[in-house]
């Protein structure tokens, strides 16, 4: 039931309690006119807002505000307390309840202070409506109920109509009856006819809900009597339109015509647009029903006029609501922070106070130990310059002992230097030796030639190692010399033009032509030169460009050369680039990287580019990786000769390698196993292939991705694999060719440097065969290929064996390759067709013809239909065995004639199947035979 608007009857009603002895509104404003003083008009315009609320809000409205005005004039806060809260009143009957629930506020906070309780009471309760007007029926209920709580209760019929509509909206129907019976209760008691009709009307809605029709419409009858003599239109038009509505529901359209009408003319005298609406809706419906189309149409018209209306005033008031909640939520913030701080003030005061005493006890208490304290730093200063004497002393015995370190170190490189270069010279100098002959064979060239060519990269290394243990130790001396520098510079990159070339990179000089002669270390500048040259060439992909840029400008009074040095290789990420100086560091250090290296070369450049004073940057993207060197240089004077200097290629490292020997053709033809070597070392991968190649047909592949499209493609025996390749390592390769079916039979062996046991198990793991370390003996990597080759034969030999033996078993039972087994199981469930094609099981088993064929060769040396046939005899001997005739098992396992099939069954077991049947048979009678 809604009652939005009914109960403002209520709180009418009152006011007017308080109001019915005063004089009317003209004699009023009469007075007020007259009245000289505040105080006086203080009592006389609560009398005419009471006065003016029944006939014209406005002018209610107007002298509300003055009233308040005056109130808050006067200073009194009972004054202001019972303005604002006629003020809330007027906005009610205005229909602007966030004004009237901001007003009402405000006078509660008052009023909690100052009383009355009879205010206070009166001020929840019109809350607790307001809310119940916007349809928020909990905080309707929760204003209600702390209204109610108050033990002196003038009129609690009021209360309770409130709490029985609120309960009832929330579908409490136990408690609202229970409210409404309280209410009629206590109307009977204190005889208040009005409120009576209230309760009887109340509780004809919750009647109606329950179902039980008859008795609600006898009580709204009954209470639209009592309002009719009291004269409240309101209520009867709202009661009215209730009974209507109830005897539409039961088809009495008669009386149902009769109370909406009542109901509209009542609603219309008091302008309650909420009762026009309902009535209107049913009158609407009562003339459609009744075939009187205009009358319908011209409720209709009303119905949505009033509709519009009560939907913009909803919207204004929901809309008023928000800003108004909101803004009591804002204050209370306000408030709750204003509280905080004076907290906080409290506690800081406190605070203060307990910390200026602390002070005070501290420094009596410092003042009293300082002497202490005076006399303890003074035996702490003596000792502590006792400690820095002891540890003086034991830095400089450190620096002796370090130095002396230095020395034995330096003594120990100078040593092993020179027992590395002794076996080296004896191994360079035999060698050149040989290759100067000239009726050595091709072999045997490339065999010295490949000696040779390491022996000289061995060399290198020993140099770089040396050097930077004299950077270390400080030993390294700056020896200038005179000469051209842009002739120098351009000189050593020209020495690296044949790899350039080779792998098909631009080389670009950008350096101003300079003729004068200049001091400075060459043995430094070339070794720094060489060394960015060598890493910039090494990690650009061919096709791309490396730029040379050289240049010397004055710095003051001296003179600044600036090399930079630009690459379009693959780029450094930025997470390296602070380490790419460390030394031993590589910028690349996983298994697929693309270039060898020690960490020492750069690590060289930037020690020696600080041992002459300079500076080393690197910038990178890829793409564009940029190396500045700046180096400090002198002008050579007239009193400085020298001769001219030229790089020297004896410091550089051995940077052409000899030609990729990719694809290598077979070179011995026939049935020899056929074995792919994938190395990224050109050298290892041509020496491996020279001494294989008289044994095996030889493939090769220069890193892993490669040598898993070989692998896919050719079927090979074995697979030798280096671990560290570009694209693919060599333990995804294996990993990948144990998990295909295609590939899984062919053996792999591991080929590297990685000796750790840990690099041993993660091959293993992945499937490899067999794990042979770098350096290895040619010996041994044959015997371990002839091992492999040779289990994979007997493998081969086996698998035949079991087609050619029926006596041996279920070849599907004692089969162990997974491979095998699937071809097996799918000739089992289709041997009867004899129809069955290699074409037929390829699509199968998803693969092309091609490479099942390899496939099958590969473990059982029989083509496809070779295996099929044999397949099919040995399943139809285990037929003949159990007692089918020949035309019997013939046509089981698949064969269109018995003919056929004797002619293939001899060819294989040397019998007939008939000779075969009377020799199971033989043997049988005998194996049951009593022994004598």
């Amino acid at each position: 039931m809604n009652w939005r608007y009914t109960f403002i009857g209520l709180l009418v009603l009152s006011t007017s309690l308080v109001t019915a002895q005063q004089k009317p509104v003209d004699s009023l404003r009469y007075v007020l006119r007259l009245a000289q003083h505040d105080s006086i008009r203080a009592k006389i315009l609560p009398a005419l807002v009471n006065s003016y609320e029944e006939i014209d809000n406005d002018s209610a409205l107007f002298f509300g505000k003055q009233y308040l005005h005056i109130a808050q004039k006067l200073r009194q806060p009972a004054l202001k307390a019972d303005a604002l809260k006629q003020l809330g009143y007027v906005y009610m009957n205005q229909g602007n309840y966030a004004e009237s629930l901001r007003h009402l506020f405000k006078s509660l906070a008052i009023t909690r202070e100052i009383g009355p309780e009879p205010t206070l009471i009166d001020i929840y309760r019109s809350i607790g409506y307001l809310y119940f007007l916007y349809g928020d029926y909990a905080k309707a209920k929760e204003y209600l109920l702390i209204a109610k709580r108050f033990p002196h209760q003038q009129i609690p019929q009021y209360i309770y109509a409130h709490l029985a509509n609120a309960y009832e909206e929330l579908n409490q129907i136990d408690s609202a009856y229970w409210y409404i019976k309280r209410g009629y209760h206590t109307a009977i008691t204190h005889n208040r006819q009005l409120h009576l009709g209230y309760m009887m009307a109340s509780m004809a809605s919750v009647y109606a809900k329950l179902g039980k029709t008859d008795s609600a419409i006898a009580l709204y009858r009954t209470s639209l009597a009592v309002c009719r003599r009291q004269k409240n239109f309101r209520t009867f038009s709202h009661n009215a339109v209730k009974l209507a509505q109830l005897y539409y529901n039961r088809g009495q359209l008669d009386s149902s015509l009769i109370f909406a009408r009542q109901s509209i003319r009542s609603a219309g005298k008091v302008r309650f647009p909420l009762d026009t609406w309902e009535a209107s809706t049913l009158l609407a419906r009562i003339y459609k029903a009744r075939y009187n189309p205009d009358s319908a149409f011209y409720y209709q018209e009303i119905q949505l006029a009033t509709q519009n209306m009560l939907f913009n005033r909803q919207k204004i008031q929901q809309t008023q609501l928000v800003a108004f909640e909101e803004q009591q939520r804002q204050q209370k913030a306000v408030a709750e922070q204003t509280a905080y701080q004076n907290r906080v003030r409290q506690y800081g005061l406190l605070a203060g106070l307990a910390v200026l005493a602390l002070i005070g006890s501290i420094l009596l208490r410092t003042n009293f130990q300082k002497q202490q304290i005076n006399a303890q730093l003074q035996r702490q200063a003596r000792q502590l310059q006792e400690t820095l004497i002891e540890l003086k002393a034991s830095q400089l015995r450190e620096a002796e002992q370090a130095k002396a370190a230095d020395e034995m170190k330096m003594r120990f490189f100078a040593n092993i230097t020179h027992e590395f270069r002794t076996p080296l010279s004896l191994i360079a100098a035999p060698v050149e030796k040989l290759l100067g002959e000239t009726a050595l064979t091709s072999p045997y060239r490339y065999a010295l030639t490949t000696i040779q060519r390491n022996t000289q990269k061995l060399l290198h290394l020993i140099n770089q190692l040396l050097d930077i243990a004299r950077l270390e130790a400080g030993t390294m001396p700056v020896v200038d010399v005179q000469g051209n520098l842009v002739d120098f510079v351009v000189g050593v990159a020209e020495q690296f033009r044949p790899m350039a070339e080779k792998k098909a990179i631009s080389m670009i000089y950008e350096v101003e032509n300079d003729q004068y002669q200049w001091l400075f270390d060459a043995d430094k500048w070339e070794k720094i030169l060489s060394n960015l040259l060598s890493n910039a060439l090494k990690f650009t992909p061919p096709g791309g460009n490396v730029r040379l840029s050289f240049r010397i400008a004055p710095t003051g009074a001296a003179y600044m050369a600036t090399i930079q040095l630009t690459d379009s290789g693959i780029g450094i990420l930025p997470a390296r680039l602070p380490h790419i100086f460390d030394r031993f560091y590589q910028a690349d250090d996983s298994h697929t990287r693309s270039h060898e290296g020690t960490g020492i070369g750069l690590s060289l450049v930037k020690e020696l580019v600080g041992l002459l004073g300079g500076s080393v940057s690197v910038s990178s993207l890829p793409g564009n990786t940029v190396f500045t060197v700046e180096l400090g240089v002198r002008l050579a004077t007239g009193d400085y000769v020298a001769p001219a200097i030229v790089p020297t290629s004896c410091s550089l490292p051995d940077l052409v390698s000899v030609a990729e020997a990719v694809g290598i053709a077979e070179t011995i033809t026939g049935d020899l196993p056929l074995v792919l070597v994938v190395e990224d070392n050109a050298e290892l991968r041509s020496f491996l292939v020279e001494e294989l190649q008289t044994t095996f047909r030889i493939l090769t592949a220069v890193n892993g991705e490669e040598g898993w499209e070989v692998t896919q493609r050719e079927l090979p025996d074995v697979v030798i694999s280096d671990i560290m390749m570009p694209l693919m390592d060599g333990y995804e390769l294996t990993q990948r060719i144990k998990t295909t079916p295609e590939t899984d039979h062919i053996g792999v062996v591991l080929l590297t440097a990685k000796a750790d046991n840990s690099s041993k198990l993660d091959g293993l793991v992945q499937g490899s065969d067999d794990y042979i370390t770098k350096p290895f003996a040619l010996t041994e990597l044959r015997l371990r290929l002839r091992n492999l080759l040779s289990h994979q034969q007997k493998l081969r030999e086996h698998y035949q064996q079991q087609m050619a033996l029926p006596a041996t078993g279920n070849p599907v039972e004692l089969i162990q390759d997974k491979f095998l087994l699937r071809v097996y199981e799918l000739l089992d469930n289709h041997l009867d067709n004899s129809e069955l094609s290699v074409e037929w099981i390829a699509g199968q088993l998803a693969m092309n013809r091609k490479t099942l064929y390899r496939k099958i060769q590969s473990l059982t040396q029989l083509a496809p239909n070779e295996l099929i046939r044999r397949y099919r005899l040995r399943k139809a001997a285990e037929l003949l065995q159990t007692g089918y005739n020949v035309s019997e098992a013939a046509y089981r396992v698949g064969f269109e004639t018995p003919n056929y099939f004797s002619q293939c069954f001899k060819e294989i077991y040397q019998l007939t199947p008939s000779e075969f049947i009377n020799q199971t048979v033989l043997g049988a009678k005998m194996r049951v035979m009593p022994h004598n």
